[in-house]
């Protein structure tokens, strides 16, 4: 049977990345966010960037958390699009839109801890994933013309 919430799972913890795995992924983050051909899709993104912001050695990431160029919200859209079926939590988006909850175990984890444990690795992941899935359901559903009016750039 298919399982009742949206989840991945695993044990075991993953080691902090060296400094040059910190310089590539600031530069691999800043072309992301600062690419205007790059559609960031995003729940609660400006949150998100702040605490990533603060995450990283302020020196080595001057520019690269201020802003993202081109950022759909996507919960914006779809409660824009039929409340009756969006809630205010991504994981009331993921009941409405792909009917299954998303599996928020790990939110209230210690994520200031490092290394991160691999459970907190896979439910960022997750997180991130069914922001795509949701973008596919309202690209498919809607198409691009209904979402691109909530693109901010």
């Amino acid at each position: 049977p298919p399982p009742s919430s949206l989840s991945s799972s695993s044990s075991s913890s993953l080691s902090y990345p060296l400094p040059d795995a910190i310089l590539a992924l600031n530069a691999l983050l800043l072309e992301l966010f600062s690419n205007k051909d790059i559609i960031c899709i995003g729940f609660g993104f400006p949150q998100d960037l702040h605490i990533l912001k603060n995450s990283f050695n302020q020196d080595l990431t001057q520019n690269t958390f201020i802003s993202c160029h081109s950022l759909l919200e996507i919960g914006d859209t779809l409660r824009r699009l039929d409340s009756s079926r969006s809630g205010l939590s991504l994981t009331d988006l993921c009941q409405g839109w792909l009917g299954k909850p998303l599996d928020k175990t790990e939110q209230v984890s210690d994520w200031s801890k490092r290394p991160l444990r691999r459970d907190q690795l896979l439910y960022a992941a997750n997180d991130s994933h069914v922001l795509v899935r949701l973008f596919d359901v309202l690209n498919d559903t809607y198409g691009k013309e209904v979402w691109l009016k909530d693109l901010k750039v």
